[in-house]
């Protein structure tokens, strides 16, 4: 017995010697349950934080008053729309929702109607791995509930958690296609690797070995996803899986620093932190943001990430849309939500302050440019991007731009369409190879995005569009996007310059050089406005009472045009309300353009 004994401690030692190169993992027990996020005893500092801020107060009594509706709702089952669980979403949320409800209020009906929930989810035949955001969502939401309801779950209830936690979420990560994410740069490593560690960590006691895998392999992949937010902290996806991506990415950080007291800095990742200037700046004062690849351009959720970057960074000015948003109580909640809100148990801001700066750049994978006359709700804003077809979530759009003034958006990106309609079509939506179907959806290509189309012919997908240069002066700031590469097939070289002038209206400047055959060049740009044709060089807009035109200073030849957005497949969404303005006009063989356009409020 001795010698078994001997053997047992011996491989233990060498158990966290081994993977010990990260982290002291006899840590992990020692913080006893529950200890995700919002440790034992502490719910009263968050509350009481909660009710020092209105909107808080808000988010939380939205919380508590879903999961009074859903006390009378049936259990979710196992069931798969397109190529997702829907079912797994829809009971992780009920979990997370449920669990917070009886973590805060200890009132049991909480306790009661959850416990259905996880039964269900255990019962599930598999997690959808082939989906893996489907497994990583449901691995963190039984831990969390193992977790937060520890002391009230019974042994046997507390043993089927942890082992369809191994089997189903651990065990298929370590095969195709599971651990697919494992390679990727994108918002998928974070939202995957943090779902697993919250696994690992809820059962360390009871899988130690598993779980020290787990957490060891998320060490090792998640630079991945944070070399993404390089150099100045633009995100590449966009508006929307910043907040998906990075709200989960911070959730892992968070945790990490609260079990271990370091997540090995993680959060120190280049533009990691800055990213946050990024979403403050992303957001015009039309109340949309920039919402270029598959992002909607409407804010109804209170960003409860940025809280955390504020309180990181020490810079309230953060939160400066979040305060606009909490204010006028322009708020709902999202799946995360009572996660998100047990970061704010030390937040302190009494005041937030207006932001310093109007404008910002950043480059890496797909650059931005994003300029202010100001804060106020009647500034003026505009963005544009460059970057890449070819990559996760991207459209044809290099080049394009948004434009508000006056309160309202007249430059407009139509936006993403929901995934499951098109994969209910048989769409090969995630082709984005230069032949891939992807493209021929409508909101898609570059013949609907704010920017040129030459010939008729797509983008190339493979090669970037570059700031070459930024453009800051008393008189006029912005840059110049090179769009060389991305229109190399039809053009020897491309350039479009936007700059906003004196703080009153944008000026967009394209500079073209035709290869040796005949360019038809079409100008676009996607508009909510009601759109005519005044003059040979000019199109009014009008919306909400407002007007601005856009004038060609063109010498060359143009033809005005407004075109419809109506569906060219089946399978594309309507665009009622939105048209595209522009022109046409043709280059020479071998010869040069410069195409003016001013976007000018009309007071």
């Amino acid at each position: 017995m001795r010698k078994i004994l001997l053997t047992f401690a011996i491989c233990i030692s060498s158990l966290f010697s081994l993977y010990s190169q990260s982290f002291n993992y006899n840590i992990v027990n020692k913080k006893g349950h529950p200890r995700l996020l919002l440790n034992a005893g502490e719910e009263d500092q968050l509350l009481r934080t909660i009710h020092t801020q209105p909107g808080f107060l808000k988010i939380h009594q939205m919380i508590i008053d879903k999961c009074d509706k859903l006390l009378k709702m049936p259990v979710v089952f196992y069931h798969i729309e397109a190529k997702r669980l829907q079912a797994g979403y829809e009971c992780s949320e009920r979990i997370f929702y449920l669990s917070y409800a009886y973590r805060i209020t200890h009132d049991k009906k909480y306790l009661y109607r959850v416990e259905p929930e996880i039964k269900s989810l255990c019962s599930f035949p598999n997690w959808n791995p082939n989906h893996y955001l489907d497994t990583s969502t449901i691995t963190m939401s039984l831990a969390i509930a193992y977790d937060w309801l520890y002391d009230q779950l019974s042994s046997e209830l507390k043993t089927l958690i942890s082992e369809a936690i191994v089997k189903k979420g651990f065990n298929s990560s370590k095969t195709r296609p599971g651990n697919w994410f494992y390679s990727l740069n994108t918002n998928w490593n974070s939202v995957c690797n943090a779902g697993l560690v919250y696994g690992a960590l809820a059962i360390f006691d009871v899988e130690p070995r598993a779980s020290a895998d787990i957490i060891e392999k998320c060490m090792n992949t998640i630079h991945l996803p944070l070399q993404s937010y390089a150099p100045d902290g633009a995100y590449p996806e966009g508006y929307d899986y910043w907040e998906y991506g990075t709200e989960l990415q911070v959730l892992l950080n968070a945790e990490l620093e609260n079990i271990f007291g370091t997540d090995n800095g993680l959060t120190q990742s280049k533009g990691f932190l800055e990213s946050a200037y990024y979403m403050l700046h992303m957001v015009g004062p039309s109340g949309y943001c920039f919402n270029y690849s598959d992002c909607s351009n409407s804010l109804p959720t209170c960003n409860l990430t940025t809280f955390w970057f504020a309180k990181e960074v020490k810079d309230s000015s953060i939160l400066w849309w979040e305060k606009d948003r909490l204010d006028r109580s322009q708020i709902s909640i999202g799946r995360y939500s009572p996660l998100l809100l047990t970061l704010l148990k030390d937040i302190k801001f009494n005041k937030i302050s207006k932001p310093k700066q109007t404008m910002w750049v950043g480059r890496g994978i797909m650059p931005v440019v994003l300029v202010r006359s100001g804060w106020k709700l009647n500034s003026i804003f505009f963005g544009i991007k460059g970057g890449l077809a070819f990559h996760s979530h991207a459209h044809m759009d290099a080049g394009s731009f948004v434009f508000d003034a006056l309160g309202v958006r007249w430059a407009m990106d139509l936006g993403s369409q929901e995934y499951e309609s098109l994969e209910k079509a048989k769409v090969d939506l995630f082709n984005g190879k230069q032949d891939g179907q992807r493209w021929k959806i409508l909101r898609m290509n570059s013949l609907h995005h704010n920017t040129l189309t030459i010939n008729g012919h797509y983008h190339d997908v493979n090669i970037p569009a570059t700031i070459k240069e930024v453009i800051i002066s008393k008189k006029m700031r912005g840059a110049t996007i090179d769009l060389s590469g991305v229109l190399k097939a039809d053009l020897k070289s491309a350039t479009r310059t936007a700059v906003l002038i004196n703080n009153k209206y944008l000026q967009i400047v394209d500079s073209l050089t035709a290869n040796e055959q005949m360019a038809q060049i079409q100008w676009t740009m996607c508009t909510s406005a009601t759109a005519k044709i005044v003059s040979s060089d000019t199109i009014l807009l009008r919306q909400k009472g407002k007007m601005l035109d856009l004038i060609v200073d063109s010498p060359e030849q143009i033809k005005l045009r407004i075109w419809s957005n109506e569906p060219e497949h089946f399978y594309d969404a309507p665009n009622s309300g939105t048209v595209r303005v522009g022109f046409v006009m043709q280059l020479k063989p071998n010869e040069k353009g410069v195409l003016r356009v001013r976007l000018i409020p009309i007071k």
